[in-house]
């Protein structure tokens, strides 16, 4: 399966949150309870990811600076297919104004299995700060 691609705006200074579900060849959900997930931000492709985000399915824990995960962080479920990515205010406010690729993979079985589910440019919009 190739990834999709989506190219992402976010607009410094505002929370940014995007849930998108992953559908078999039959559209149905995929169950992604025993799923980890991670988002890499680069400024290039094959350049050393400038941020990310990682979840672990089997703590239910994140880290990074960018929340990712099943769309209901509080009760993890997973089983609808949906794939949360949230980045806070304050965390987008210290971005640099630029473009960046980045990457959303999933992988089971101790990182053997890993899914690239989408890619593409994540570009940010600089703010115009208050006075």
């Amino acid at each position: 399966m190739l990834a999709a691609l989506y190219d992402i705006v976010a607009e410094q200074g505002s929370t940014f949150t995007l849930t998108f579900v992953w559908k078999d060849v039959d559209g149905d959900e995929v169950d992604l309870t025993t799923y980890d997930m991670r988002i890499n931000i680069a400024s290039a492709y094959g350049e050393v990811q400038t941020k990310f985000g990682n979840w672990d399915a089997g703590t239910t824990t994140q880290s990074g600076d960018i929340l990712i995960g099943p769309s209901d962080l509080v009760t993890p479920d997973g089983s609808d297919g949906k794939v949360e990515i949230t980045i806070s205010a304050s965390v987008l406010a210290l971005w640099d104004y630029t473009d960046y690729v980045y990457t959303v993979e999933l992988t089971e079985d101790a990182g053997v299995v890993v899914v690239r589910l989408v890619q593409g440019k994540f570009s940010t919009l600089q703010e115009i700060p208050n006075a």
